[in-house]
């Protein structure tokens, strides 16, 4: 899976880019070199947008992809256990 993400809660500290990414539109975009994680926790504070998942060249927010507004609130991506 490819992830972009952007805005600086989505770099690394001291809140510079990481190594080999673009800067596309005014984002930050990277494929991390990294097994796969079992757990994701993304927090949001509410001030600066909501994250967003690219795949496959499409990009969209958590809210759409749950199907609800998320708000301010922090969000834990699983495995699931049954896909």
């Amino acid at each position: 899976m490819d992830w972009a993400c952007g805005a600086t809660a989505a770099l690394p500290s001291p809140h510079r880019p990481v190594p080999k990414n673009r800067l596309i539109d005014r984002w930050f975009q990277w494929t991390p070199r990294r097994p796969p994680l079992p757990e994701v926790v993304l927090g949001n504070s509410g001030a600066a947008g909501e994250w967003r998942l690219c795949h496959d060249g499409q990009c969209r927010t958590l809210s759409e992809i749950v199907g609800h507004r998320i708000g301010a609130n922090v969000t834990t991506m699983k495995v699931c256990d049954n896909p």
